[in-house]
């Protein structure tokens, strides 16, 4: 990728080492340096937003139609959530963003409304203890990202145990259960055509969720 932005799809990455934003109503300034990420989230029509994640946990969303134009751009809203663990553990969710921070599995949304409630801002309060005890155990380590995956109507969220081992919490996106993937010792995901796949320590990229055997072997599932 490009040292300056990488994009996919109506999602944007930028990497500055400074942004300054001016507003008519008093000077707003925004420093942003090498590390720190935003993301742009589109959505047709009017509610298209940008949505910026420092790395310390603050959340600035702007809204409106020309960021030159003062009086066609504003912010909606400052909030505040754990540290994001990674650029690729931020990603475009539907009409929402998922977050995997220090505090957990984050969905934006909630957090928009847990600033005027007592809603729950994580996605992952029923796996609360197990979540907050992954990002506890190996946040520091190269693989954290979520992916969601609509042919399969599940959310995958890669957990890096080492540099050549990772499981996967994975939330079914219909009715919000979670369980537990071993045995798919990913460094990254992707989608292709529809169809997940996952690239590994050792340079091979796989296809998952496909066929009735697990690289040849049983499929192998624990029920409780």
């Amino acid at each position: 990728p490009s040292p300056s932005r990488w994009c996919t799809s109506s999602t944007r990455w930028w990497y500055p080492s400074r942004w300054k934003v001016t507003e008519s109503s008093g000077d707003t300034s925004l420093d942003m340096h090498q590390g720190e990420q935003a993301v742009q989230v589109s959505r047709a029509g009017p509610d298209d937003v940008l949505c910026i994640f420092l790395a310390g946990g603050e959340v600035i969303i702007y809204s409106g139609s020309d960021p030159g134009d003062a009086s066609a751009w504003s912010i909606v809203g400052q909030y505040r959530i754990g540290q994001p663990l990674h650029r690729r553990a931020i990603v475009k969710f539907g009409a929402d963003i998922a977050v995997v921070t220090r505090d957990g599995y984050v969905a934006l949304s909630r957090v928009l409304k847990s600033a005027e409630t007592e809603y729950p801002i994580t996605l992952s309060d029923k796996i609360k203890d197990a979540a907050v005890d992954e990002v506890v155990d190996h946040f520091s380590n190269f693989g954290w990202q979520i992916q969601p995956y609509p042919q399969g109507h599940y959310l995958l969220i890669n957990i890096p145990h080492s540099a050549t081992q990772s499981h996967q919490h994975v939330m079914n996106t219909a009715t919000g259960a979670w369980c537990q993937f071993t045995g798919q010792d990913a460094m990254c995901w992707g989608l292709l055509n529809g169809s997940l796949y996952f690239g590994a320590a050792n340079g091979v990229v796989y296809l998952a969720d496909s066929g009735t055997s697990d690289g040849g072997a049983e499929i192998v599932g624990d029920c409780y």
